[in-house]
């Protein structure tokens, strides 16, 4: 998100900082600061372009209504459209589907050829195929992330954190994204205080979601697991949850032995 704004706003990345709040994949961003000056707004009124989309190569640049956005009042994460946009998404998805090109698809596709150039020892460039990842840029945050903590670095990144009050509408023993001062002795979460409304009722759904799921994982029971699946808002019936939860548990059940009593 850091780099696309970077570019909409022609400023270098570094002089951007972004206050997000939320969930992995979850999470909004509150704010865009450059240089201490707030550009919230202009960065909405930008990404409300059909032209300027913020996305990532797994995510259907499926375009923002510009009544939205600025009702919203904050930037939405790509992620945001399977919740926004359900309709839209799954409409893409069953063609690409049916096209035999399913994001699954096209990523084992690009995995294959990656494995392919890493049998050459002497390999001292970045693939291109792994700009075509979702988690292209992934590699510089670890690294960042790393480096902040070994040198003490104090500098501001976005993590997924223990909450201890940085989201007060949220669990203090709960797992939240937001951004934090990293120091030797591990990151410290900055505080964002009560989520608005308008984005809080969606996050308390999936945080609820999430800790359902972890339940039903640890106790192996699988009518945790359907009342899981029921709380996503994905799932629009308990039929179509159970329909999911057994064919889930069917593919993947040496893996999941819980779930087999």
């Amino acid at each position: 998100m850091k780099i696309t704004i970077a570019k909409l706003l022609d400023v270098p990345v570094d002089d951007i900082h972004i206050t997000f709040a939320g969930l992995n994949h979850m999470s909004y961003g509150m704010d865009v600061h450059v240089n201490g000056k707030s550009r919230l707004h202009e960065v909405i009124a930008l990404l409300a372009n059909s032209e300027n989309q913020l996305s990532m190569k797994n995510i259907t640049p499926i375009p923002w209504e510009e009544e939205f956005l600025k009702g919203l009042g904050m930037i939405p994460s790509p992620y945001h459209r399977y919740y926004y946009k359900t309709g839209e998404i799954l409409e893409k998805e069953l063609e690409e589907y049916r096209q035999g090109k399913t994001r699954a698809e096209v990523v084992k596709e690009l995995e294959n050829q990656l494995f392919e150039l890493y049998k050459d020892t002497s390999l001292n460039i970045k693939p291109p195929q792994l700009e075509q990842r979702g988690g292209a840029y992934y590699s510089n945050v670890a690294c960042d992330l790393i480096s902040s903590i070994h040198n003490d670095k104090g500098d501001i990144q976005t993590l997924n954190v223990i909450n201890n009050g940085a989201i007060s509408n949220l669990p203090n023993d709960t797992v939240v994204e937001v951004n934090c001062v990293v120091t030797k002795n591990g990151p410290i979460p900055l505080t964002v205080g009560a989520l608005p409304p308008s984005i809080n009722g969606l996050i308390q759904q999936i945080k609820s979601f999430e800790l359902a799921a972890i339940d039903a994982a640890i106790s192996g029971s699988s009518q945790k697991a359907l009342l899981a699946l029921c709380i996503n808002p994905l799932v629009t019936s308990d039929l179509k949850a159970k329909q999911i939860m057994e064919e889930l548990l069917a593919a993947h059940k040496h893996y999941l032995p819980q779930f087999n009593n």
